[in-house]
């Protein structure tokens, strides 16, 4: 238990066959195994170091495999996948969970957001950004950003929290839960204590229809996956420096925007009152600035962090 699998494939593929095997001294024990039933194909095997190669190859050669050890390779990929919480058959994509404001759902909901900038798991490297040099290398695993102390040569990978291309992102959001509060007895005091009871019903404050009484508003971090209505599939994956965001990125980034007696004015996420009134001068980047330090806290743009950007596109599921 606990231990990787290891896969066998004879190289014609349609000979594969499930079996568990001592293989002789070049195989160590308790290792699961798949060789052909052909004794002359023994030694001409394929070895799969990863699951994900495993389901690669089984997706590249479906055509050629015969229906019954097609079932069977389902049957594998099943079981891997039900590990990994995603979809079988064919499907090896994770389902990672990505919370995000009313705002930023608003935008997604209107098709104006296609890229999110997150810094998770970089605290390290952000408590002294500058003394660092970064290279990503993209790996049948997972993508890594290698990063590499300009003093001391130091080297520290870290491993991207969401996925990789082709993955898929399921949206949680603040939502309203339905319910009704009910009066219990404590023992035999006399007391009592007020206990919800949903009703299993929700609806989404970004559509901003207002709640029906009695609710409690629910934050996006405690939304079931069973309420999940928008999902993304993931494009690109890239790592940068936070003030390295481009016009175009900060637009991409959903941001708020109306017109405003015929000029486009971008929304001030920091301002209490009137947050379209800065007119021209107001750009989409000062806009996302406002909203990275609404998130993160004043003075988390000047760190000039680290930040993975997750471009992505909405599908439905």
């Amino acid at each position: 238990p606990g231990r990787p699998k290891e896969y066998i494939m004879s190289e014609r593929k349609h000979y594969i066959e499930p079996i568990i095997t001592t293989c002789g001294q070049s195989i160590r024990r308790n290792k699961t195994l798949w060789r052909p039933n052909h004794p002359e194909l023994w030694n001409r095997v394929l070895i799969f170091d990863t699951n994900d190669e495993f389901e690669q190859t089984i997706m590249k050669e479906g055509k050629n495999i015969p229906a019954p050890t097609k079932k069977w390779a389902n049957k594998q990929i099943g079981v891997l996948a039900k590990k990994r919480n995603t979809q079988p058959p064919y499907a090896p994509a994770k389902e990672i969970p990505m919370l995000f404001s009313t705002d930023m759902v608003i935008a997604l909901k209107n098709d104006l957001k296609t890229e999110t900038r997150r810094d998770r798991n970089l605290k390290e490297i952000n408590a002294a950004p500058n003394l660092w040099k970064m290279e990503l290398e993209t790996h049948s695993t997972g993508i890594y950003a290698h990063f590499i102390n300009k003093l001391n040569q130091e080297c520290h990978s870290v491993k991207c929290p969401y996925g990789k291309i082709g993955d898929l992102i399921f949206v949680r959001e603040t939502t309203y839960e339905y319910g009704r509060y009910l009066r219990q007895p404590i023992g035999e005091t006399g007391d009592y204590e007020v206990n919800w009871k949903p009703t299993g019903k929700r609806d989404y404050v970004a559509d901003q229809n207002g709640p029906i009484d009695p609710y409690r508003k629910s934050p996006s971090m405690h939304m079931p996956k069973k309420f999940v209505r928008i999902w993304l599939e993931i494009t690109d994956i890239s790592i940068e420096r936070l003030q390295d965001i481009t016009f175009e990125g900060a637009l991409a980034e959903g941001i708020s925007r109306k017109q405003v007696d015929g000029t486009l004015m971008y929304k001030d996420y920091l301002a209490k009152y009137d947050r379209y009134a800065h007119g021209t001068g107001f750009s989409p980047i000062s806009s996302y600035k406002s909203l990275w330090e609404k998130i993160n806290g004043k003075g988390s743009w000047e760190k000039n962090p680290y930040i993975w950007c997750v471009q992505f596109r909405k599908i439905q599921k």
